[in-house]
C-alpha cells in the first residue's frame, strides 16, 4: 500500500507595507524638531508629490497606496538628503543633549545606540555594539574620506552624521512594516 502524502499547505503572506504618507508627512518633522522635507521655495515635498507617494485623490483613485515601490524608494532618498543636510547644521547649534540626531555625538557608540531606539526602535545594550556595527563602519569611512578631502574636523564629522542620518531613514526598518 501506497503512503498517504500529506496535503499541500499553501502560506500566504502579505506584501511589505510602508508607512502612509500622512504618518510619513508628520513623523519627519516630529523627529527632527520641526524640519521637514521642502524645496528651494519652501514648498512641502509631501504636499507636492502626495499623488506620486501614494496618497488617493479621492476622484480617480480611492485608496491610498502603501505599497514599497522603486519611485517610492528614491523619493525617499531624495526626502532623507534634503532632511539631513538641514538637520545636521541644525543640531551643531544645539548642546548635545537637546539635539535631534546625534544627540551623543561626542560619544559616538551612545550616538548610535541613541538613533537606532529613536528611529528603528532597536534597543542595543550598552555592551554591545552588533547592532550599530553598520551605522558605526558608515560613520568611520565617511569621517576619514571627508579628513582626506580636506574637510576640517569638525566638517567631516558632520558629513559623517549626515550620511549616517541618511542611511538611518533610508533603512527599511525606519518605514515598513
Amino acid at each position: 500500500q501506497k503512503p498517504k502524502k500529506a496535503p499541500l499547505q499553501v502560506f500566504l503572506s502579505r506584501t511589505a507595507r510602508r508607512m502612509s504618507l500622512d504618518k510619513l508627512k508628520a513623523t519627519i518633522p516630529y523627529l527632527f524638531g520641526g524640519i521637514t522635507w521642502t524645496d528651494s521655495r519652501n514648498r512641502n515635498m509631501f504636499d507636492q508629490l502626495s499623488l506620486t507617494l501614494g496618497k488617493a485623490d479621492y476622484i480617480e483613485v480611492t485608496k491610498n497606496n502603501n505599497e514599497v515601490t522603486k519611485l517610492f524608494m528614491k523619493l525617499m532618498d531624495d526626502m532623507a538628503t534634503n532632511v539631513c543636510k538641514k538637520v545636521i547644521p541644525a543640531d551643531a547649534k544645539k548642546a548635545e543633549s537637546a539635539r535631534d540626531f546625534a544627540r551623543f555625538g561626542s560619544d559616538v557608540n551612545k550616538a548610535l545606540r541613541f538613533i537606532r531606539l529613536k528611529f528603528h526602535g532597536v534597543f542595543v545594550a550598552s555592551n554591545s555594539t552588533a547592532e550599530i556595527q553598520q551605522l558605526r563602519d558608515l560613520y568611520n569611512k565617511v569621517l576619514a574620506a571627508a579628513k582626506k578631502k580636506g574637510l576640517n574636523t569638525a566638517q567631516a564629522t558632520d558629513k559623517a552624521w549626515e550620511l549616517v542620518c541618511i542611511a538611518t531613514i533610508t533603512s527599511p526598518e525606519f518605514f515598513i512594516y
